[in-house]
């Protein structure tokens, strides 16, 4: 089993013989085929030239580039990587397009032309676009088959996953009880919220600027005595780098955070703030305690449900994708012939095809590096 969830559009390349899987095809008999003079291998009779394999290992020397690295030299075992991963690319590639041809599923040129000027929106203007090709050492071709790829990718995923075992309630309930005390554990808690007088970067003040927080964190303070509201002032004062997602709101647990940050938070009252500024590593802090502590506990299995249900529906769909790209990977390396100095990385790297749209990379597909 893959350690980490494939991704959405690899799923589906590498399962969808599904429904075209069981035909009387002799897979452990070797192909006589002839690798042609322009092509890198013949794959179930159609042919991955060597001028895309070339024009996808260029894509990868420009990865580099863009990453400020120095390109791998021939040879080297960096850029066998890349060669591999290459053919890999262009090798599932096939895969997916041919299975999508044999299930009758096709490509929304619509869809695929609005994926495209998306694309080109966030480049900004022509000149940008332009260049974002030519860093990325691409042409606008190979975004759209990108895109393409993507499509037939999702379509025969999910027309394949339809199959998946249903998740019964007993399902759920073994679920929660074996992950009852890692994952549904509720430690004990305390919410607060924080204005934090120091540093813009997180950095840990000198002796001088810790006098000069200080000094800030007492007029903090004075302007709450007078009625001040404490949210505003979150938003004027606080360097805490957090406070835009949770407007500087903590639940404090007894570990995991500064210990004159946890022990103010607990000792006080709910509604009251701490009239001394409390001092820790990133500066000084004044915490107003927002409700009372909560003791350890579960999240209890109604409030956590259908969490579950999402969870183990997805891993099986997953698990079934993951056992058919075996399945088919065999079948289509059976009918496969490389020409000398080609082949696929062994055994198959199952994360190696990224599409831009999943990763954002500026570059139709990534490969070694």
């Amino acid at each position: 089993m893959i350690a980490r969830r494939l991704r959405l559009a690899l799923l589906a390349l590498v399962v969808t013989t599904l429904f075209a899987a069981c035909g009387g095809d002799d897979a452990t008999k070797a192909p006589a085929v002839t690798v042609p003079a322009d092509a890198v291998a013949v794959v179930d009779g159609k042919t991955i030239l060597k001028a895309d394999y070339d024009h996808l290992i260029a894509i990868g020397l420009a990865s580099f580039k863009a990453r400020q690295q120095p390109e791998p030299k021939v040879g080297t075992q960096e850029y066998e990587a890349l060669k591999q991963q290459a053919m890999q690319i262009l090798f599932q590639r096939l895969i997916i397009t041919t299975e999508a041809e044999k299930q009758g599923v096709k490509v929304d040129a619509k869809k695929v032309d609005e994926e495209l000027t998306k694309l080109k929106e966030q480049a900004g203007d022509d000149a940008a676009w332009k260049k974002q090709l030519a860093d990325a050492g691409a042409t606008e071709a190979d975004y759209r088959s990108t895109f393409e790829v993507q499509q037939l990718s999702q379509a025969l995923y999910e027309k394949l996953t339809k199959q998946a075992p249903a998740v019964t309630d007993d399902d759920i309930a073994k679920k929660y009880a074996a992950d009852k005390d890692t994952v549904f554990k509720n430690p004990e808690a305390r919410k607060v919220v924080h204005i934090l007088i120091g540093p813009d970067d997180g950095s840990t003040p000198d002796a001088a600027a810790f006098a000069k927080y200080k000094k800030t964190a007492l007029k903090v303070i004075a302007e709450l005595d007078k009625g001040g509201d404490f949210t505003k002032l979150v938003d004027k004062y606080s360097t805490d780098p957090g406070k835009t997602q949770n407007q500087g709101e903590y639940d404090v647990t007894p570990t995991g955070f500064d210990e004159a940050f946890t022990k103010a938070s607990y000792a006080l009252k709910t509604g009251e703030y701490t009239t001394d500024p409390v001092k820790s590593q990133f500066g000084y802090h004044i915490i107003k305690a927002l409700a009372d502590k909560t003791p350890e506990g579960y999240k209890p299995l109604t409030e956590v449900s259908e969490q579950i249900k999402t969870q183990l529906a997805q891993e099986r769909k997953d698990k079934s994708a993951t056992d058919w790209f075996v399945q088919i990977q065999k079948q289509y390396e059976a009918k496969a012939v490389f020409a000398t100095g080609y082949g696929l990385p062994a055994p198959v790297d199952t994360t190696a095809v990224t599409t831009a749209a999943e990763t954002g990379s500026t570059a139709p597909v990534t490969t070694a590096g």
